[in-house]
């Protein structure tokens, strides 16, 4: 927000963490089989505890989806499209006769986009409207470091993935090939935050 130049309000806050976390909690739920092999204490938590975290999640979703609709209708559209597209992720679609989560690095690169999208562009259109280069600037920023860090955790869980069949960019493209695209992606993100400080 202090990027962008706008001022702490409620619903610049409270939509991003809203919908991140429910999209995160609903997804982790249904990668049940890699969370077991990768992160069994995560999977334990997340059983232990389901009986509210699933609940929690979609009051959070619909929250997050009222509270941008009553800011801004554009910001309501966005907000309802990654919704149903973070719902939809795991479903087959009749129309291709595939699920979103068969695409390689799927996960990853809808991850990133969604962060960069509601730390980004959703104040924009909230204060605005519209758009704006600083919007797309801070968005490109979230995107790559996002991306990143996703590179980093499939690098780390690379044997559990090819053990359950998931479609990860370090499994497609190989590790050696995954690093660089880390390091071309910092690069990137190095290149933004150079470029804001000359915009001032």
């Amino acid at each position: 927000l202090r990027w962008q130049g706008f001022g702490p309000a409620f619903t610049l806050l409270a939509v991003p963490p809203l919908y991140l976390f429910a999209v995160h909690v609903l997804n982790n739920f249904s990668e049940a089989r890699a969370q077991e092999i990768n992160e069994p204490a995560q999977r334990l938590f997340m059983q232990k505890h389901r009986r509210w975290l699933m609940p929690l999640s979609w009051a959070a979703l619909v929250l997050a989806a009222f509270f941008a609709s009553l800011a801004s209708p554009w910001a309501g559209i966005l907000t309802l499209s990654a919704a149903i597209l973070g719902l939809l992720y795991q479903v087959r679609l009749p129309i291709a006769r595939l699920r979103l989560a068969s695409i390689p690095g799927s996960k990853d690169i809808f991850t990133a986009a969604a962060w960069a999208m509601f730390t980004g562009w959703l104040p924009a259109l909230i204060v605005y409207g519209a758009l704006s280069r600083r919007a797309l600037l801070v968005s490109g920023i979230v995107f790559a470091v996002v991306l990143v860090r996703a590179l980093a955790y499939d690098l780390k869980d690379l044997q559990g993935d090819r053990m359950v069949g998931k479609e990860t960019l370090p499994i497609y493209l190989g590790a050696k090939a995954s690093r660089a695209l880390g390091a071309l992606l910092l690069t990137a993100a190095t290149g933004l935050g150079l470029w804001g400080l000359a915009e001032g």
